[in-house]
């Protein structure tokens, strides 16, 4: 959950927080230097708020109602706008949700309603919720505003630091990646997409050349853990077809050991998993930034995830 002195609705005029870009300490392995780009700094403890914030206080006054279907951090970006402009929420999640993020949600007096299924059955059942009742459903990764609100924190990495050569984006449902593709350009950076090695599913997407639904797995990185990509982020991904990495859960959760050793980054699995990739692949003496893109965690359950001993 958002420190309180990060909630949109004590600060209106910044709520979108200029996130650090920190150095890494530890092993860089074949980097030169590896930057961690903390988004659990963020309002709501993800990246998430960026896009959803903007998005939500564009819309006309007479959308009484949002509605959502997330794994938590864009319902909490949904709710906490919601919030903002004195409108109620109704967020969908799946039953293995983590509490601190249910916990979230309801602090920001959303409604939330667990699923018996998968984050497209929370998707559907939302869609379907929000047209039954004249609702406005705000879309996670298929909407190109979203995408585009993204931009802000690429904007801010640049102006950050001016020299740089990859950068690692954990992917879901692909917002974030699409988003990053579309902003380093010009000049070209290499963008390279992590996902977790049980739910592939951009990998396998851009393989197949069409969308694939890869079957469910309780990952601990449960954020970028969904069954299948986005048909907009796909189809800027086909276009530009990034560089792909898969990690394992136990790499993932070395990353998260490490940027709570290191740095007392509290990141989620999805969070760690840009780390997690960057110490899979060579960097050859070059400069990387990862995007640490969420925190948003039971305490308990992270403190038992970094306290098991390494295989």
């Amino acid at each position: 959950m958002a420190s309180s002195s990060n909630n949109p609705c004590q600060f209106a005029d910044r709520a979108v927080v200029r996130t650090p870009l920190l150095e890494y300490a530890g092993d860089k392995l074949e980097w030169s230097r590896i930057y961690l780009k903390d988004e659990t700094k963020q309002t709501t403890g993800s990246f998430k708020f960026r896009s959803v914030f903007r998005r939500l206080n564009s819309l006309p006054a007479r959308d009484a109602l949002f509605v959502a279907a997330s794994t938590g951090n864009h319902g909490l970006a949904v709710a906490a706008s919601a919030d903002f402009k004195g409108v109620p929420s109704r967020i969908y999640v799946p039953e293995r949700t983590p509490q601190a993020k249910i916990k979230a949600l309801s602090s920001f007096n959303a409604t939330v309603i667990e699923v018996n299924g998968d984050y497209l059955d929370c998707v559907m059942t939302a869609k379907r919720w929000a047209e039954e009742n004249g609702a406005h459903y705000v879309e996670s990764f298929e909407d190109p505003d979203i995408i585009d609100g993204h931009r802000s924190l690429c904007r801010e990495i640049d102006e950050a630091l001016a020299e740089f050569d990859a950068c690692f984006v954990p992917v879901g449902g692909g917002g974030l990646l699409a988003s990053a593709l579309g902003h380093w350009l010009d000049p070209p950076r290499t963008v390279i997409g992590v996902e977790a090695a049980c739910t592939a599913a951009m990998t396998q997407s851009l393989a197949a050349g069409t969308l694939v639904r890869v079957p469910p797995y309780r990952s601990i990185a449960e954020g970028i853990s969904l069954p299948s990509v986005g048909w907009l982020p796909f189809s800027i991904c086909e276009r530009a077809m990034p560089q792909m990495t898969q990690v394992n859960e136990e790499q993932i959760r070395r990353a998260m050991k490490l940027l709570w050793g290191y740095h007392s980054i509290r990141a989620e699995g999805a969070g760690a998993a840009s780390l997690a990739g960057a110490l899979q692949v060579a960097g050859r003496g070059r400069c990387c930034i990862c995007l640490i893109s969420g925190g948003n965690i039971d305490p308990e359950e992270f403190q038992r995830l970094i306290s098991l001993e390494q295989i």
